[in-house]
């Protein structure tokens, strides 16, 4: 892909975030690319919420994992919406025809592995969306895991570190990933073009204002994310 906007939780500043709302409106407005994040609920079922507890998103209390799917299901996320599965955000979102970024979410290792292993299960029983998503994570061996059992999967580290050019990307082919998600303060021209050199790609994170938007993309990073997918043009 050229250059590309994604519409972060779907277009969290449009409507609540992770809803087939969301989803549905970035689609609609200008987003090539959406991203979501996913959590097991207590009956091991993936479902699209950001936070590991209920409290910031939903008028439900306490953690996602102590909650079965159908508990969940009778929250409300925001304007009557429901906590979607993945399953529903895909249906959706391929409708669009637009690509799909998955963020593995965990409060722990042990959280970390358990979703990874239902995520890797329900993609060997959906290995037609492979071509159609990126899955994203701030856990690296996540990231790793996934990339070793699915080679053909986009996968991306996610940093938000100071760090050299050269460490951030050497994190990258440490996981064996394809690139990164960087927040938009620690991304400078030098690790654009260490990373293109190896054919890595670069999305940077989070640019909801004109002026962040316009130096990424002036600096050629790949994935431009934010919650406004209507606001900007490529």
């Amino acid at each position: 892909m050229n250059q590309y906007i994604v519409g972060h939780r779907g277009a969290a500043g449009l409507a609540p975030e992770n809803t087939l709302k969301a989803f549905k409106i970035g689609c609609e407005n200008n987003a090539d690319v959406v991203e979501c994040d996913i959590h097991l609920s207590k009956d091991k079922k993936l479902i699209v919420i950001h936070d590991g507890i209920l409290d910031r998103t939903t008028n439900g209390k306490g953690w996602v994992k102590d909650y079965t799917f159908e508990e969940l299901r009778k929250l409300d996320a925001g304007d009557g919406e429901k906590i979607p599965t993945l399953e529903e955000v895909i249906d959706t979102v391929f409708k669009y025809n637009k690509k799909l970024i998955i963020e593995i979410k965990a409060e722990d290792w042990q959280i970390a592995e358990e979703l990874t292993n239902a995520f890797i299960i329900f993609l060997s029983e959906h290995r037609d969306i492979i071509p159609h998503i990126f899955v994203h994570s701030f856990w690296h061996e996540v990231v790793k895991n996934v990339k070793e059992k699915f080679p053909e999967v986009q996968t991306f580290i996610i940093m938000m570190l100071g760090l050299t050019p050269e460490k951030m990307l050497q994190l990258i082919l440490n996981a064996k990933a394809n690139g990164a998600a960087i927040e938009n303060d620690y991304i400078s021209s030098e690790l654009i073009s260490l990373a293109h050199k190896q054919n890595l790609s670069l999305n940077a994170w989070l640019l909801n204002d004109q002026n962040s938007f316009d130096k990424m993309k002036k600096l050629g990073v790949d994935g431009l994310i934010t919650n406004y997918p209507g606001r900007f043009k490529i």
